[in-house]
C-alpha cells in the first residue's frame, strides 16, 4: 500500500505485489492503473524511473477504505506498506491509530511499514492530539502510546523516533500554503488556536519467523 513516488521506485526494483492508494479525485479505472495514470498526474518524472507499461505489469490497483481494509490487504502477504501524510486524515485520533495498527497485519514476516504523519511541534508534549479540520495532528505522548501498542502486538519499532524539527531554514508556512516544498507549517485547530506542525516518520517491522 502506498501513496506518491515511493511505489514507483519500489516497482523499479522488481517487487511485484502492491496496492496503490488512489492519488486523484475522480474515479480511476483498471485501464488508468495499468497506464500508471494516478502516479503520472502527481509525479511527472514517473518515466525517468519506470515505464508506464512496466508499472502496469508490476502493480495491482485496489481502492479501499482506510478505516475498513479488506481481507486481501491484511493477509500478511505484503513486503512493505507505505504512506505519506495520509492516515491523519481518516477521521480523528482513534481512527488514525486504528488504521496504523490494522495495516501492520498486511506485512509478511520480515516486512516493513514506513509511514509519515503530522506532528505538533509547538505543543509536542500535550496529552491529546490537535484536531484541525479534516486532520488530526499527533503529539508525542499519543504517538508513544500507539507505538507501545505496536510493540505489545509483537512488532519492532525501528528507531529511535526522531521528534526534532530538522534544519530546514525556510520560515513556517501558513495558508494559503506555498506551491513549493515546505516542512514546517502553521495551522489553526478547531477552537482557532494557532499551532505549528511538521512531519514525522514511523518505521515498523514484523519480525522474521
Amino acid at each position: 500500500m502506498w501513496k506518491g513516488a515511493a511505489g514507483t521506485f519500489v516497482c523499479e526494483t522488481g517487487l511485484q505485489r502492491a496496492a496503490l492508494r488512489r492519488a486523484v479525485q475522480r474515479p480511476v479505472g483498471d485501464d488508468d492503473a495499468a497506464r500508471g495514470e494516478p502516479q503520472r498526474r502527481v509525479f511527472p518524472q514517473f518515466e525517468q524511473i519506470i515505464s508506464f507499461a512496466d508499472f502496469g505489469k508490476k502493480t495491482t490497483f485496489m481502492p479501499a477504505d482506510m478505516n475498513a481494509l479488506p481481507p486481501q490487504m491484511t493477509d500478511g502477504s505484503f513486503d512493505f506498506t507505505w504512506s505519506a501524510g495520509s492516515f491523519e486524515h481518516v477521521g480523528g485520533q482513534k481512527l488514525s491509530v486504528g488504521f496504523f495498527l490494522n495495516q501492520l497485519k498486511a506485512l509478511k514476516p520480515g516486512g516493513v511499514a514506513a509511514h509519515t504523519t503530522e506532528f505538533v511541534i509547538s505543543t509536542a508534549t500535550a496529552p491529546q492530539n490537535v484536531e484541525c479540520g479534516h486532520m488530526t495532528v499527533f503529539t508525542k505522548p499519543v504517538l508513544e502510546a500507539m507505538l507501545q501498542e505496536v510493540r505489545s502486538a509483537g512488532y519492532e519499532v525501528i528507531g529511535p523516533m526522531d521528534y526534532g524539527v530538522g534544519s530546514d531554514p525556510s520560515p513556517l508556512d501558513s495558508e494559503p500554503y506555498s506551491v513549493g516544498h515546505h516542512f514546517n507549517l502553521l495551522a489553526n485547530d478547531r477552537e482557532g488556536h494557532r499551532f505549528a506542525h511538521t512531519s514525522v516518520l514511523i518505521v515498523v517491522r514484523r519480525p522474521p519467523q
